[in-house]
């Protein structure tokens, strides 16, 4: 029975996750100690300007408004021929905002580019808590994208952007979802929609390979706690769970291989 229960497993997690990668993974609520981020894990500064470090704290990475861009190449390099959507998930908790606002969180190709950053995350202050914006990449007709939804400063969001790679140039499109509880998409609730506009960012042409840590300014950036980084090609590489329905159904199927095999040795 143990050896039948066990290639079940096996098979469920095939069923779950076939074809699909994790090209990133990053719990930096363990493994690091405190101080400078940079040099630990794979963490390496962009560029060279590194007036106030991001730091590291007991369980959670700490980005302030100024002073130093980061980035961590990809465990797996992403080839967007092999990839019909990236998903980037975020765990966070925005301390301070600012009404400008700023992105403090985006992806790049190559690794330690210090021009090429796509999927820029942004956060301003509004009336009760923030907004989150997203922003293709910068360039002429660039425009960041807000949602409606007001969060709450201090509280932990998982925020999660679904890059859907359209073939041809300057157009693929951004879904963001925040706190998302199924691993399938259909049932999932969009916070904002964001097409490619800027007109000379161009989309990367065939791999991309980081992720990046950035301090803006200090008259327009947040402040924030990270505290998970995933980047994968399914819902379910990034960490989100399954959906019930598909629970339910193979707690079903091992109840009815359990009683097939107890009646088949039973007539033995």
């Amino acid at each position: 029975m143990l050896k039948l229960f066990k290639a079940f497993v096996l098979f469920c997690l095939a069923s779950l996750n076939l074809h699909s990668a994790t090209f990133l993974y990053d719990d930096l609520t363990t493994g690091y100690v405190s101080g400078n981020l940079v040099g630990q894990n794979g963490w390496l500064q962009t560029g060279t300007t590194a007036t106030s470090p991001i730091q590291y704290s007991t369980d959670k990475v700490i980005v302030g408004p100024t002073g130093q861009d980061i980035y961590k190449a990809f465990t797996t390099q992403v080839v967007k021929a092999n990839v019909s959507t990236l998903y980037t998930r975020i765990d966070f908790s925005v301390v301070t905002a600012q009404a400008t606002g700023d992105y403090f969180f985006s992806l790049s190709d190559p690794a330690g580019s210090s021009s090429n950053f796509y999927q820029r995350l942004f956060v301003r202050s509004t009336l009760g808590g923030f907004n989150l914006g997203l922003q293709s990449t910068s360039g002429t007709g660039a425009v960041t994208v807000w949602g409606t939804s007001v969060y709450t400063l201090n509280s932990l969001l998982t925020v999660v952007v679904a890059w859907d790679m359209v073939p041809g140039g300057l157009n693929d499109t951004f879904s963001l979802y925040v706190n998302p509880v199924f691993s399938d998409r259909s049932l999932l609730t969009t916070e904002l929609q964001s097409n490619w506009n800027s007109t000379t960012g161009t989309e990367p042409s065939t791999t991309i390979s980081s992720l990046n840590l950035r301090q803006g300014s200090n008259t327009t950036a947040p402040t924030t706690y990270v505290e998970a980084l995933w980047v994968g090609d399914t819902l379910l590489d990034v960490g989100v769970i399954p959906e019930p329905n598909s629970f339910s159904l193979l707690a079903l199927g091992f109840i009815a291989i359990m009683c097939i095999e107890t009646l088949r040795r039973r007539n033995e």
